[in-house]
């Protein structure tokens, strides 16, 4: 994937209809390419981290959700929906 925004975009929105219409497994590997965009700020990176945390978590694989919503922290220490995902996984 190159660094160039509308690159990013169009990754971002098809890997967010895949996750609408349920192809979960076909969403996971454009949100892990997309982590490679460091060119973006850290909230941004930090909010892909919670979109496969919450995959991860619906998939029922609460190892690799807790590790995304950790390093989406490390990213962005405020972000509420990543210590959110913890907490949902904390009630699991």
């Amino acid at each position: 994937m190159k660094t160039a925004p509308e690159d990013f975009v169009s990754a971002s929105t098809l890997a967010g209809l895949l996750t609408s219409a349920n192809r979960e497994q076909e969403a996971i590997p454009l949100y892990t390419k997309m982590l490679g965009q460091t060119a973006f700020p850290p909230a941004v990176r930090a909010n892909i981290r919670v979109r496969l945390g919450d995959l991860y978590r619906k998939q029922g694989n609460k190892t690799e959700a807790a590790g995304h919503y950790r390093e989406a922290l490390k990213l962005n220490p405020d972000d509420t929906a990543a210590s959110g995902g913890l907490k949902k996984l904390d009630a699991m």
